[in-house]
């Protein structure tokens, strides 16, 4: 025993520290096996669950007892299957007539409550689930046991290790120079906070492994102990991405529904379809149940019938216009619901019949009138000169709305495909304008109409002939349903990284509920604004997409119209 004061108070720190070091690995150690069992009673708890589907083909007879020493030799844990009234009717290790009524056992009484039970002592881990026949009633109990022996012995060897490391901590700081207590000191308050970090879960922590052999082994040991740990995690922390993944990345939306008809699970694709948000919709029923009637009834229809069902629902709100939903109830007892967004593929389908439809609707009448006036033709008309003459100027006339006709469905064909050239060039917008004016003034002109433009020096990048045919599509528009009289507007606003068009008419206007089509092929809308191929607009959106623009519409149902659009500096 050192008899100075400060050789005392260094084997007294030392003491201290090597004393607290046993105790904190022992407390850590405590920790690591509430982990590892927690980690068995969750493992013990699945195979639990499959072992009971494995034996509830034939549970009570007499291969049940094969099937249970199947489930053994997989699992490692013994096998009991209890009788709703604790009678054993299968065990792996003893004779069940020795168990006697296992009513009492803690883990089987909450099985036949709450349909599984956990019960863990020092040296074992039983799980028991209920297992149901298929009207819901209770078949009985599969429980599993395993043992503890072969971790409470690595933890004892682990812990005397500990104790062993301390003492001879202890035994060598005694020896040595008060320099050295002190860095043999720091060195332990280190690994007693790495240690205290690894208990919280922080596996990243590490020891160093400096000093005398006896620390380095204490800190290659804790170090062990968390790598093992950490892979654990990881592997856990892995599984969760790799589901997150698949689940964020299909367009497919995924909901799991618990028992209580909470919701479990949330991808982002169903908050999209929902109009959920993930962070306020789990774990809430209302949410799912009150706003959605018919996906709550076909819910309830699956748990109830225990079937699949796959149905189109609607989610009105949202604005997804179809949805298919197929609401899958699963062993646990949970629902997996997922949600196919089937709107654009029925309104491709819709656009096709359309075409089609406006299409022969378009060709019918031309092809009508020249059929007739072919057939007057025919049956002595060509004789006399007049009407021959006024037949062929007026055929002349359809043939040539035909050949408009085909020549505009094959530039939005090829603007469609992308197969169209775009030449583009600089170019004052005002000049286009003008042009475009003065080629349209014999329509303007008759209606005494005024033609007013608002376009500065802004110069554009895109293809003059392409943008004129834009011009002339709106203007012709604007001038054939504004009134006599009356004036139309080009305006052109440049803006920071973009340039403007509007062109207002003060025709009839456009009911609200047609603006959303305007731009689509063969669309008239109300007679009022009636007339024409229906392309023109059409030919509009896609030329000014394919400049990378946009193109919108204003109207006012009494007040005129005013189509814009919105092309890239």
């Amino acid at each position: 025993m050192p008899k100075s004061l400060s050789g005392q108070w260094v084997l007294l720190i030392l003491l201290i520290l090597a004393v607290s070091l046993a105790l904190m690995g022992s407390w850590q150690l405590a920790q690591y096996r509430l982990l590892v069992v927690n980690r068995v009673e969750e493992d013990l708890t699945r195979q639990a669950y499959l072992a009971e589907q494995i034996v509830r083909v034939a549970f009570g007879e007499e291969e049940a007892q094969e099937l249970a020493l199947s489930v053994r030799s997989a699992t490692l844990a013994e096998v009991t299957l209890v009788s709703t009234d604790g009678r054993v009717l299968v065990d792996t290790r003893r004779a069940p007539h020795n168990l006697g009524n296992q009513l009492d056992r803690p883990e089987v009484a909450a099985a036949l409550r709450i349909g599984v039970g956990i019960n863990t002592d020092k040296d074992e881990v039983r799980v028991a689930v209920l297992s149901r026949h298929a009207d819901g009633s209770a078949r009985g109990v599969v429980r599993l046991s395993l043992s503890l022996d072969e971790i409470n012995a690595a933890l004892m060897r682990v812990r005397w290790q500990v104790i062993a490391w301390s003492t001879l901590v202890m035994l060598v700081v005694a020896v040595a120079t008060l320099a050295y207590a002190d860095s043999i000191s720091e060195l332990l308050r280190s690994m007693a906070e790495v240690a205290r970090h690894i208990a919280r879960g922080q596996t990243s922590q590490r020891a160093v492994g400096a000093g005398p052999a006896e620390t380095s082994e204490l800190a290659r040991s804790l170090n062990a102990m968390a790598d093992s740990l950490h892979l654990e995690l990881q592997h856990v922390q892995m599984s969760a991405e790799r589901l997150g993944v698949v689940l964020g990345s299909t367009r497919d939306g995924v909901v799991l529904i618990d028992h209580q008809e909470n919701i479990e699970l949330l991808n982002a694709a169903a908050e999209a379809m929902l109009g959920f948000r993930t962070a306020a919709a789990v774990g809430t029923r209302d949410t799912l149940l009150e706003r959605y009637p018919d996906l709550a009834a076909l819910l309830r229809q699956a748990r109830r019938e225990r079937i699949a069902i796959n149905r189109r629902v609607s989610l009105s709100g949202t604005g997804a216009g179809v949805i298919r939903a197929a609401v899958v109830p699963l062993v646990s007892g949970r629902i997996l619901i997922t949600l196919q967004d089937l709107t654009e593929i029925y309104r491709a389908v819709d656009i096709r019949r359309d075409f089609v439809a406006n299409v022969s609707h378009e060709l019918r009448t031309p092809l009508t009138a020249l059929a007739i006036m072919v057939e007057n033709l025919l049956r002595g008309a060509i004789d006399e000169r007049e009407v021959a003459l006024d037949f062929l100027r007026r055929m002349t006339g359809e043939i040539d709305r035909l050949t408009k006709m085909v020549l505009e469905l094959l530039l939005l064909s090829r603007l469609e495909s992308e197969r169209e050239l775009l030449i583009k060039s600089d170019f004052p917008v005002s000049e286009l304008i003008l042009e475009v004016i003065e080629d349209l003034r014999g329509l303007w002109g008759s209606k005494e109409q005024h033609l007013v433009h608002v376009a500065g020096s802004t110069v554009v990048h895109a293809d003059r002939a392409k943008l004129k045919q834009v011009f002339i599509n709106l203007l012709d528009n604007a001038i054939k349903f504004s009134p006599g009289g009356s004036s139309v507007k080009v305006e052109v606003l440049e803006l920071a990284s973009s340039v403007r068009v509007a062109v207002k008419d003060q025709g009839p206007g456009i009911p609200v509920e047609h603006l959303p089509r305007v731009y689509e092929r063969f669309f008239k809308g109300a007679s009022a604004r009636g007339g024409g191929t229906g392309l023109g607009l059409a030919i509009v959106k896609h030329i000014i997409e394919a400049h990378g623009g946009t193109v919108a519409v204003e109207s006012k149902t009494a007040g005129g119209a005013t189509f814009v659009f919105v092309l890239p500096l």
